[in-house]
């Protein structure tokens, strides 16, 4: 990683064109993006801002700013550690189907509502995450299609068994269909994972052992 500290007079110098800090922040992304690199980190006047403070300070004005500090990082980096967290996100996911599944077969679904649109968001949560990767990522067109319908799929199987107070069935489709189409997107991201590595089969490993 690299950081970089700007002191209120270079801001003014370099930045005079942009009268709020989301302005200066802005043109700071597009000058590294060239260089491949991206921010993970902005520190504004010796406080480090959180993506929703990022969001609360975009108006505040540039002239208030005594001091910015940048980190960066290499974009393919955190590319990788982005997929990394996905699939861990992905192996909680199934687990908690599975247990779910064993659950249902001896409680209703009523009983458990909370916890099956818990799940259901967390895998909404997981697709769209992914669509946002998709632009920095080198894949297979068709297996991230079918990975990605299979488990929207998933989604729909699982409202309609609700709908139909189906417990069996949902039970069904979360020990099966669900845990199946998991696997589906482990198996895509690995392949992910080992391309955005190296290049050979010594890339990074992505799946517990």
């Amino acid at each position: 990683m690299t950081e970089i500290d700007l002191k209120k007079e270079e801001i003014d110098l370099f930045f005079d064109m942009q009268p709020t800090l989301s302005g200066v922040i802005h043109s700071l992304e597009d000058k590294f993006k060239i260089q491949g690199l991206v921010i993970c980190e902005v520190w504004i006047n010796n406080m480090k801002l959180s993506i929703e403070q990022e969001s609360a300070y975009a108006k505040t004005s540039r002239e208030q700013v005594e001091s910015m500090k940048i980190v960066l990082d290499e974009l393919s980096a955190l590319v990788l550690d982005s997929i990394v967290s996905t699939v861990e996100s992905f192996q909680k996911l199934k687990a908690e189907s599975l247990t779910l599944s064993e659950v249902l077969r001896v409680q209703s679904a009523t009983e458990n509502h909370q916890r099956i649109s818990d799940l259901i968001r967390s895998a909404e949560f997981i697709v769209e995450m992914l669509k946002a990767l998709r632009g920095h990522l080198k894949f297979d067109l068709e297996q991230w299609q079918e990975a990605e319908s299979g488990l929207l799929n998933c989604v729909q199987e699982l409202y309609t068994a609700y709908e139909k107070k189906s417990d069996v069935l949902m039970a069904d489709v979360l020990e099966y269909e669900w845990s199946n189409a998991i696997d589906v997107w482990l198996q895509v991201l690995e392949q992910i994972g080992t391309s955005e590595g190296d290049g050979t089969d010594q890339g990074r490993p992505l799946q517990n052992p």
